[in-house]
């Protein structure tokens, strides 16, 4: 056997926060299970394993701020399926990402009036990758959104990273999909931004009969409320952008037909983590049969009696049947 170092990757950015420690000392790792979930002010990303083998020890805590080279755990790997660690791809200097210029561009126009205003919203800098494909797209045409909201997950041979609505606003038109390949600058959709928020760049003087302007995309922000992460109203839009949760786990939820708006989350942030999905599916086992709730629930079975073919022996069941 041997020890292997496993370390934080090219991530795009100096510092991260470690938000989740996906493994624990003792626990047998395939490659690509998830180790850690970072989170910058751009966006989420689980850090895979390079290889299978058993953990030994962590070397980093939820909190931490990590970068691009820091020890994650140490890993013990049979002989020969070790191998070096490869080296982390060079990067270029990260530039200014698009997805500022093109907010930047469009604010004049917006902060010009009241009305709502129009902007597109690009990928940002990930890190020098051009090409890293779109696994998930989690808004469709006509979702009310809130900053932060997650708008599409993308994988690379490094790492998968969720990338977040940077404002709120009403999405008019997707301009990517499922199996793209995409890179910084890459338009993700079209977003109606409140006039509102949109005007709080500084504007010129204006007459005191103007000043009342910006209140006029007040009927707006019902609109928006329905898009908020309380699980009711989550529940009543069924809106994947109301979820928080890392695309290990949303590949999980896909496997056993759940509808991750159902389940409730215990990590960081409110964020769903896989023991959540198992205790949703517990819980389901264990109320079979009630009615069921949606969301990938077993209908209840009709209660046969089946002493009318004979006699029968009644046997307790455990809850794996």
């Amino acid at each position: 056997m041997k020890k292997e170092i496993i370390k934080i990757p090219d991530i795009g950015a100096d510092s991260v926060e470690v938000i989740e420690i996906c493994v624990a000392p003792g626990d047998e790792v395939a490659a690509e299970d998830s180790l850690v979930v970072l989170e910058s002010d751009k966006a989420s990303m689980e850090v895979p394993s390079p290889m299978a083998g058993k953990v030994l020890a962590i070397k980093l805590s939820e909190g931490d701020s990590v970068a691009e080279g820091d020890v994650i755990l140490e890993l013990e790997v049979a002989g020969e399926a070790a191998a070096a660690e490869p080296e982390p791809e060079s990067a270029p200097e990260a530039e200014a990402p698009a997805a500022a210029e093109v907010a930047a561009a469009a604010e004049p126009a917006a902060a010009a009036a009241g009305a709502p205003s129009v902007e597109l919203i690009a990928v940002p800098d990930i890190g020098g990758g051009d090409g890293v494909e779109v696994i998930e797209v989690c808004v469709a045409e006509g979702d009310d959104i809130d900053e932060g909201d997650s708008l599409v997950v993308l994988e690379s041979d490094k790492a998968s990273m969720e990338v977040p609505a940077p404002k709120a606003g009403k999405v008019l038109s997707l301009k990517i999909a499922v199996g793209d390949k995409a890179g910084e600058g890459t338009p993700i959709l079209e977003l109606e931004v409140a006039g509102a928020s949109a005007a709080a760049a500084p504007t010129p003087a204006a007459p005191a009969a103007e000043k009342p302007a910006p209140a006029a995309p007040a009927p707006k922000q019902p609109a928006a409320a329905p898009s908020t992460s309380t699980a009711p109203a989550a529940r009543a839009n069924g809106s994947a952008a109301a979820v928080y949760a890392g695309p290990a786990v949303r590949k999980l939820a896909r496997e056993f037909s759940i509808e991750l708006v159902e389940v409730s989350g215990s990590g960081p942030k409110g964020r769903i983590v896989k023991e959540d999905l198992q205790r949703y599916v517990k819980q389901l086992v264990e109320n079979r049969g009630a009615a069921p709730v949606g969301g990938g629930a077993i209908p209840a079975v009709p209660e046969v009696d089946f002493a009318k073919f004979g006699e029968v022996d009644v046997q307790p069941l455990s809850k794996l049947h």
